[in-house]
């Protein structure tokens, strides 16, 4: 089985939040399924700006910051690099109302691969489930 994740939902995994012990347990389902996890390479830049956003606001200790992106870099995501998705990603930000590009390269990367598409940010999630049914709110996966 494969999934698409984006930074929403690996965030979760990385740093304690609102929703956090769902998302571990379904990382942790999925790891001993042995599901495959993809993103975009954009996905390394995303939870970097994040967890150095998170040290500025004192919500992440500045010491823990290296041991949290090392253990990011152990899931083992597969990443893509699709030459054309920002172009395709326009057109669908468009279609669904949204303002950023980098959100809808997640979902144009799993319709590419024929794959679901798993996130944590629930406005995402309204925006395009309705269009794309292959868009899953983490926290409604049991």
């Amino acid at each position: 089985m494969r999934i698409c994740v984006d930074a929403s939902m690996v965030l979760k995994w990385l740093v304690p939040e609102e929703g956090s012990e769902k998302a571990l347990a379904l990382y942790k389902r999925w790891d001993e399924q042995g599901v495959l996890l993809f993103a975009p390479g954009l996905i390394d830049h995303e939870v970097g700006t994040t967890l150095r956003q998170k040290v500025l606001r004192g919500l992440l200790h500045p010491d823990d910051l290296y041991m949290v992106y090392d253990f990011y870099k152990r899931l083992n995501l597969m990443l893509l690099h699709p030459v054309d998705l920002v172009p395709k990603s326009l057109a669908i930000a468009a279609a669904i109302s949204q303002p950023t590009v980098y959100d809808v390269s997640y979902l144009l990367l799993a319709k590419e691969q024929g794959i679901d598409f798993v996130t944590a940010d629930k406005r995402f999630f309204d925006a395009a489930a309705s269009l794309f049914p292959f868009v899953k709110l983490y926290s409604s996966l049991h």
